[in-house]
């Protein structure tokens, strides 16, 4: 079988050009795990690629639903604000209406007499 053979540009101590059994096999006395074939290696960046776009997704979704939630908080403020007018509003409709409820009532006892 014929090793492939890798070269170590991002490592700064080791530029030259080794092979992917040796390098596995490093790898794996680094972490004390049984060394890998580079189609598990492989499997892996593919993996990680596919994690590394679905966090890209979530990062994105949580964005969206930050922006989405500060609208809401926005708009429920503003509702609030209405509400409390219209309370407000309402409240002095109906003292208004006691009040001519009362002149009226008050005219009446006079007319009366």
């Amino acid at each position: 079988m014929q090793s492939e053979m890798l070269t170590i540009v991002s490592c700064p101590f080791a530029s030259e050009t080794v092979s992917c059994q040796a390098l596995t096999a490093t790898i794996a006395a680094l972490y004390d795990c049984p060394p890998m074939s580079l189609d598990t290696l492989r499997n892996y960046e593919q993996e990680l690629k596919t994690l590394e776009y679905r966090v890209e997704e979530l990062i994105q979704l949580c964005q969206q639903l930050k922006n989405e939630n500060q609208a809401l908080r926005s708009q429920h403020t503003a509702i609030n604000s209405e509400r409390t007018a219209l309370l407000e509003k309402n409240e002095t409709a109906r003292q208004r209406v006691e009040t001519m409820i009362t002149r009226l009532k008050s005219m009446e006892t006079d007319y009366d007499h």
